[in-house]
C-alpha cells in the first residue's frame, strides 16, 4: 500500500469547505449569487487555518500509515493523541500567530484566547475534527488494500490448487494408459506400437498445456485421441457411438481435461458388448453453454460410483474455476449409467 497524499488532499480542501460553506449558511450568509459563492471559495481556502489543518491531516495520516500496521491501533492511537494533535496545535500557533503576525502584524485569535488554556482547547478541537479526515482517509484505504490483498491471496491459492489437482491428472491418466499398453504388449497385439504413439501425442498434451482455459476444438481433438487409444485393447468391436460436433462460428474455451475423466471412467467400468445399450459420448453447444453426456451400460462385477480419483478431481477444479455456474449430474437407472456435464461457455 503506498501513501496518497494528493486524493487525501482533495478530500481534505472538499470536507473543509463543505464545513465552512454550512457554517456561513447557519450565519445567515448571502451565498445566492455567483458573485457572492466566489467571494465564499476565496475566503475559505484563503485561510491560513485551511493550510495548517491540510498539513495536520497529512501528518496524522502518515502516522497511522507508518504505525498502523506494525504498531498496532494501540500504539498508534496512543502517539495520536499524546503526540500528534499536541504537536498540530503547536504547529498552528507557530505559523498563525507567531510568523504570519510578524508578516501582517495580526492575530488570528483575539487576545483573550491566545491564553494557552483557552487557546489549546479551542485548537484541540478543531485538530481532532480536522485530523479525522486523515483517520478516516487511510482506514478507508486499508480496508480497500487489505480486500484487493485477499482477493489476490485467493487468486494464488485457487491458481495453486488448480495446478495440484491438474498434476494428479498425468498419473491417473498415465496409470490406467500404462495397464492398457501393458495388456497389449502382453498379448503380442499389433496395436501395441500405435497405442504408444498415441499415448505419446496424448501426453504431449497433458504435459505441455499450462493455459488457464484452451479452445473447446483442442480439447475434443484431445478427446477423440483417448477414445481411439482405448479402442485398441478391445479384441472384439466396441459398441459405441461418438457424436462431437464443433461450434463454426464461434471458438469457445474450456478448462483442459475437463471431458476426459467422464470418458475414462466409462470405459473403465462400462460394458461396450451389447449393441442395443452403446456407450454413447455427445457434445451440445449452444451459443453460451455446453453440454457433455456420457452415458454406458454397467457390468455387474463394477460400479460406476461417484468417487475415485478421477471423477472427484472433476468435481474439485470444476468447483474452482467455474462455481455455481455448472452442473454434474450422475445416475444410474436400471443398469445404464448416465453422466451429464453442463457448463458456461466464454469466448
Amino acid at each position: 500500500m503506498k501513501p496518497k497524499l494528493l486524493p487525501l488532499t482533495g478530500c481534505f480542501l472538499l470536507f473543509y469547505f463543505l464545513t465552512h460553506t454550512v457554517w456561513a449558511l447557519n450565519g445567515h450568509a448571502d451565498l445566492g449569487s455567483w458573485t457572492g459563492f466566489g467571494q465564499h471559495v476565496g475566503r475559505v481556502l484563503g485561510q491560513p487555518s485551511a493550510w495548517t489543518f491540510l498539513v495536520t491531516c497529512w501528518g496524522v495520516y502518515l502516522l497511522f500509515y507508518t504505525c498502523y500496521p506494525t504498531r498496532g491501533i494501540a500504539l498508534t492511537l496512543l502517539l495520536y493523541l499524546l503526540l500528534a494533535l499536541p504537536a498540530a496545535i503547536a504547529f498552528r500557533y507557530g505559523l498563525e500567530e507567531v510568523v504570519l503576525y510578524r508578516l501582517t502584524g495580526r492575530h488570528q485569535y483575539g487576545e483573550a484566547m491566545l491564553a494557552p488554556r483557552p487557546y489549546f482547547l479551542d485548537n484541540l478541537y478543531f485538530a481532532f475534527y480536522y485530523s479525522a479526515v486523515g483517520v478516516v482517509f487511510f482506514f478507508v484505504q486499508h480496508a480497500l488494500f487489505a480486500q484487493q490483498r485477499q482477493q489476490q491471496l485467493q487468486g494464488q491459492l485457487q491458481q495453486a490448487e488448480l495446478a495440484f489437482l491438474k498434476s494428479q491428472v498425468n498419473p491417473h491418466f498415465l496409470f490406467n494408459s500404462l495397464n492398457n499398453i501393458y495388456a497389449l504388449v502382453y498379448q503380442e497385439s499389433a496395436n501395441a506400437l500405435p497405442a504408444i504413439s498415441q499415448l505419446s501425442e496424448l501426453l504431449r498434451y497433458l504435459l505441455y498445456e499450462k493455459s488457464a482455459t484452451v479452445p473447446l476444438q483442442q480439447e475434443v481433438a484431445y478427446l477423440q485421441n483417448f477414445i481411439d487409444l482405448q479402442l485398441l485393447r478391445y479384441d472384439y468391436i466396441p459398441a459405441l457411438r461418438v457424436h462431437l460436433p464443433l461450434p463454426t462460428r464461434t471458438h469457445p474455451q474450456i478448462l483442459p481435461l475437463t471431458l476426459i475423466p467422464l470418458v475414462e471412467n466409462a470405459f473403465k467400468h462400462g460394458s461396450l458388448k451389447d449393441p442395443q445399450r452403446p456407450l454413447t459420448i455427445e457434445l451440445h453447444t449452444a451459443e453460451r453453454h455446453l453440454t457433455f453426456c456420457v452415458r454406458n451400460a454397467t457390468r455387474p462385477q463394477h460400479k460406476d460410483a461417484a468417487g475415485g480419483i478421477g471423477l472427484t478431481n472433476l468435481r474439485q477444479r470444476l468447483a474452482l474455476v467455474y462455481p455455481g455456474t455448472h452442473r454434474l449430474q450422475l445416475e444410474e437407472v436400471d443398469g445404464l449409467f448416465t453422466a451429464t456435464l453442463t457448463l458456461p461457455l466464454h469466448a
